[in-house]
């Protein structure tokens, strides 16, 4: 199976991912919501795109804050990737501060073929 790469995004380009014009595999949409959550706002050319979690590096990350972010992290998504639903309840965001990490799990459901997908994805801070 043939694989396009550039950096650490791969496309299998064998599997035929795209149906109408639009592109509904699983790790594309993984790559966009990582993609989305790790440029910083006005990073990129597009204004409205990007988020806050680089800036999280900065700041004194606990649990009780943890549930904050998750839930700004479902908006941001739910605004910027259409082509799923996020699922709240599936959703979990674990802060290890012993190693200095975060991990983010998001769990939902693509909208045109009902296929239910997960982002799990370790920040190190």
């Amino acid at each position: 199976m043939k694989k396009f790469s550039v950096d650490k995004y791969a496309l299998d380009i064998a599997k035929k991912v795209i149906s109408s014009g639009e592109i509904s595999d699983i790790e594309a949409i993984n790559q966009s919501i990582e993609s989305i959550l790790m440029t910083g706002f006005n990073e990129r050319v597009f204004e409205s795109y990007g988020s806050f979690v680089p800036t999280l590096v900065f700041n004194n990350i606990n649990e009780s804050k943890a549930s904050g972010i998750m839930e700004k992290i479902i908006s941001l998504i739910t605004k910027r990737e259409t082509r799923i639903s996020i699922v709240p309840s599936m959703c979990s965001i674990t802060v290890v501060r012993a190693t200095a990490t975060m991990d983010i799990v998001l769990s939902y459901i693509v909208i045109s073929s009902g296929t239910v997908g997960e982002f799990n994805k370790r920040l190190i801070f």
